[in-house]
């Protein structure tokens, strides 16, 4: 159980958790770009649903920036 002194520390730590993730949110929301879809770079009539779906994680994989 949870001493009386320990209670406004979590809930700070609760508070600055939430605080952080409303930035995060609000950033991806109004910065990160509109356009950055992962659509195939080529099509090609002829390729089955499964290449159609490769060709998608391909270039997602190429467009990814690693950390």
């Amino acid at each position: 159980m949870m001493t009386r002194s320990r209670r406004p520390v979590v809930k700070a730590a609760l508070a600055a958790i939430a605080g952080i993730a409303l930035v995060v949110g609000a950033f991806v929301l109004f910065v990160v770009p509109k356009g950055s879809g992962c659509t195939p770079s080529v099509e090609n009539p002829q390729w089955s649903v499964a290449r159609q779906w490769d060709e998608v994680l391909l270039d997602a994989i190429r467009r990814d920036i690693p950390a």
